[in-house]
């Protein structure tokens, strides 16, 4: 499905998380989203980096904990 700019559901889903994380680089749950769409598209090192930084600024939050520990089981 392509919207009005010619870009990807995808795309624009990880442009929105990107610019929110511009903004406010310590906006966990943006980097929570990005980490979903990066591993959607099999792009499990770039989900690792920011599911990790997501649970860097929300430690306790115990979804992000188990994305963290999902990922890294799989890049290694």
């Amino acid at each position: 499905m392509l919207h009005l700019w010619g870009t990807s559901k995808k795309q624009h889903q990880r442009s929105q998380q990107s610019k929110a994380i511009e903004i406010k680089p310590d906006f966990a749950m943006a980097h929570y989203n990005l980490s979903l769409i990066y591993s959607k598209e099999n792009l499990y090192s770039k989900a690792y980096k920011d599911i990790n930084l997501a649970f860097k600024y929300d430690s306790k939050n115990h979804i992000y904990q188990g994305e963290l520990t999902r990922l890294k089981f799989i890049i290694d």
